[in-house]
């Protein structure tokens, strides 16, 4: 439709009632975002030893969850039946399990999930990302250079950001 702007567009293709083409990806919105992990077991900030977490992500302007996440590194159906059965296969069942690896990957491995999750369902793009100081989520959700060169027209030249240490610290690199 030639006049229809771009959130009555994106409302259709998102609507699973309606059979639409994909938005371009020129016309997905861009949101900022907040994101946060917590985990249920008490730790000291040092010691990521917790069994399970749960991620959200926070709009900017709205300040409503917009996509969550819950991770868990075991599954009490599995666990038991292993206990009881060591040689024998887990049968099929509905495990809750879903994080491999040590509990504070959770947070960064969620956030990605979820910036994905975004861009993929609900067809968005995450314009600014915000997330606390205790987080690696900043180096798991950045492009790289190539792939930031590879989406943007030709002639694109690098953003600039300052220098966070060392002697040329607030100094301009790529």
């Amino acid at each position: 439709m030639e006049n229809e702007s771009d959130f009555d567009c994106w409302c259709r293709s998102i609507d699973p009632n309606v059979a639409t083409a994909p938005l371009s990806k020129a016309r997905r919105p861009k949101i900022n975002c907040s994101s946060d992990t917590a985990w249920q077991q008490k730790g000291s900030g040092h010691t990521h030893n917790s069994p399970s977490g749960h991620s959200l992500m926070f709009g900017h302007h709205t300040r409503k969850p917009l996509v969550y996440q819950v991770k868990s590194k075991i599954c009490n159906c599995c666990s038991a039946f292993k206990k009881k059965n060591p040689t024998v296969d887990v049968p099929a069942h509905d495990c809750c399990k879903n994080h491999s690896g040590s509990s504070g990957k959770m947070e960064p491995d969620s956030c990605l999930e979820l910036t994905v999750s975004l861009y993929d369902k609900h067809e968005c793009v995450v314009g600014l990302l915000c997330c606390d100081d205790d987080s690696s989520v900043r180096a798991h959700c950045q492009w790289s250079n190539q792939v930031f060169l590879a989406i943007h027209p030709p002639g694109t030249t690098l953003p600039m950001v300052k220098k966070k240490v060392g002697k040329n610290k607030d100094e301009l690199q790529e």
